[in-house]
């Protein structure tokens, strides 16, 4: 059998390490597929969690489903009052319109998929990851905005629960 050298496939190849980065502090992101390579169907995105770091406060996407899949680490998972831990290998959905949130409680990195659909939200990720800096103070109104504006609810309060209760820092 021989390979094809085809030059002209519609596919999308990601090689490790490559796609648009979206940091937000201790919470790296990459964009592996666009929602314009899938026609708006769904976006691919890679995350990584330093240790001892909560992603970001309860939430929820009023429109889009999120699966998370382990693939490094121990990522801690809250879906409402229930509370997740994925390994490597372990697959968690979150559908739309429900409040969740991820950690990594642990002294090791975590890293993560999300394929959200429908696709679109990279674009937040951006938006959100050049309103908070590495140092310094985030733009939190600008956050807000951005927020509302992809139909993303943040709950602020939840993150002093979380912090106290599992001993983790937002990123």
């Amino acid at each position: 059998m021989t390979r094809s050298t085809r030059t002209t496939s519609p596919a999308l190849y990601s090689a490790p390490g490559a796609g648009a980065s979206a940091p937000i502090r201790r919470f790296g992101t990459l964009v592996k597929v666009p929602a314009v390579a899938t026609a708006g169907r769904y976006t691919m995105l890679e995350h990584a969690l330093e240790p001892e770091t909560l992603a970001m406060p309860m939430h929820r996407h009023r429109a889009e489903t999120k699966t998370f899949y382990a693939v490094e680490g121990s990522l801690t998972v809250q879906i409402v009052n229930d509370i997740f831990i994925a390994t490597p290998g372990a697959s968690i959905v979150v559908p739309a319109g429900t409040m969740h949130t991820m950690w990594n409680e642990t002294e090791r990195p975590v890293r993560f998929l999300s394929v959200i659909a429908p696709g679109g939200l990279e674009q937040y990720y951006a938006e959100v990851a050049a309103m908070v800096p590495l140092r310094g103070k985030p733009d939190i109104e600008g956050v807000l905005a951005a927020s509302a504006r992809h139909g993303v609810e943040l709950d602020m309060l939840s993150l002093y629960d979380i912090i106290e209760r599992h001993q983790v820092q937002l990123a």
